[in-house]
């Protein structure tokens, strides 16, 4: 997984704001060692295409086996969204001292 969908299969509004925050996570995280897998489900379709998706992320300590993230979340083509990132300093310190979620 390269964090990206292909913006060819997206609205307009997905693969910026809140889901570019959802991307730029994941990439911290794996720059930390981190193993994240991203499950991506279109969650319907109008006009042949794409409305938004519900994505689930986990983010496992592959040193410990500890699960440092999980998260499920909604991006619609809509503006306004938001989505809550875990800054690259909280990752270091839950990963330093093994806290989880």
């Amino acid at each position: 997984m390269n964090g990206k969908l292909d913006g060819g299969d997206l609205p307009s509004n997905l693969n910026t704001g809140a889901y570019q925050k959802l991307e730029n996570e994941i990439a911290d995280r794996a720059d930390l060692g981190m193993e994240a897998t991203l499950d991506v489900r279109v969650a319907g379709y109008v006009d042949g295409r794409p409305t938004g998706f519900t994505v689930q992320l986990k983010v496992i300590d592959p040193d410990t086996g500890l699960r440092v993230r999980f998260k499920n979340d909604d991006f619609y083509n809509t503006s306004g969204q938001d989505f809550t990132r875990i800054t690259r300093l909280e990752m270091a310190r839950r990963i330093e001292h093994q806290v989880g979620e």
